[in-house]
């Protein structure tokens, strides 16, 4: 199968569990090679757990920044390629490295600070991160930054019950819709968010 002529079993044959490492780079590097390397097979490879970090560590460097996303959501990426993906130009790339669990905690802490907001709260939701970043990012100028610190189940109780109160008050109904559903939320306030968002309608 790994010399199958047609090459989607030859993809197949390296994503799966069982085949041989040495194998699954020698299938890799040959597609690479074939003049037919599409995005889409870069993009299957590179969610893999089962890939060598050395073939990670090549698609990292394609020019396509939905692969190196993809990259970056694979649990099983080095935290060296994070790290420079961490980097990356492209937003929705260091999105992913925020997100992902296996992310250095090191690497959440600059993450925490990057200047788009949807890193920020991907981070946020990171259930992997720090208290000392949840309390960074507990102060965010963004609302729903800290409304994911709040709903994050690895938040310090103390600091998620005092963001969810601070989100009760905000003009937005969606901001407030999330506290009511948040399971950490006090069923008094729970309560009280009831009655004000039935006033929202």
């Amino acid at each position: 199968l790994a010399e199958d002529e047609d090459r989607w079993i030859r993809r197949y044959v390296a994503a799966h569990p069982s085949t041989p490492e040495a194998l699954r780079v020698s299938i890799v590097r040959e597609l690479a090679g074939s003049g037919y390397w599409w995005s889409s097979d870069q993009r299957e490879l590179a969610k893999s757990p089962f890939m060598p970090s050395s073939v990670l560590d090549q698609m990292a460097k394609e020019d396509d920044s939905d692969v190196r996303e993809s990259i970056a959501k694979n649990p099983v990426a080095p935290g060296k390629i994070l790290g420079d993906l961490a980097k990356d130009e492209r937003w929705l790339v260091r999105t992913a490295v925020a997100g992902n669990p296996e992310t250095p905690a090191a690497l959440l802490q600059v993450l925490a600070t990057d200047t788009n907001s949807s890193v920020r709260s991907a981070v946020a939701k990171n259930p992997t991160a720090s208290v000392a970043v949840f309390e960074a990012l507990a102060l965010d100028e963004d609302r729903w930054v800290r409304s994911n610190v709040a709903g994050n189940p690895s938040t310090p109780e103390v600091l998620r019950l005092k963001l969810l109160q601070a989100l009760v008050q905000e003009e937005d109904a969606h901001v407030r819709y999330e506290v009511f559903q948040n399971p950490s939320t006090p069923a008094a306030l729970r309560l009280n968010l009831l009655e004000e968002l039935a006033k929202d309608k």
